[in-house]
């Protein structure tokens, strides 16, 4: 997490890759990339656009399709889906301004 929170900081959005099907406690599926775009003043949940709509973070998948503009998920159970192999596994794109 240190690593988005740096490039929050400077004002830079971070692309992440999740697995979005089956339970937070085995995550699976061919990955699904979100968009980080924020956090909340205690760094315990992000603000991410995510193209699919809201993911249930807990079970798994969508329950609806729709326009996932500002979704509040939180830092637990999306790490779980970002990092599925352990810290520091997730996927990411980082980005330098010139």
């Amino acid at each position: 997490w240190e690593d988005i929170d740096r490039q929050l900081e400077a004002g830079i959005p971070v692309p992440i890759g999740i697995l979005h099907h089956g339970p937070v406690t085995a995550p699976t599926g061919g990955g699904h990339w979100i968009l980080v775009v924020g956090r909340d003043a205690k760094r315990e949940s992000v603000l991410v656009h995510d193209p699919a709509g809201e993911l249930d973070l807990v079970a798994g998948g969508y329950p609806s399709y729709g326009a996932g503009r500002y979704v509040t998920y939180s830092r637990r159970n999306l790490g779980a889906r970002w990092m599925a192999e352990g810290p520091g596994s997730g996927w990411g794109i980082l980005a330098e301004r010139p």
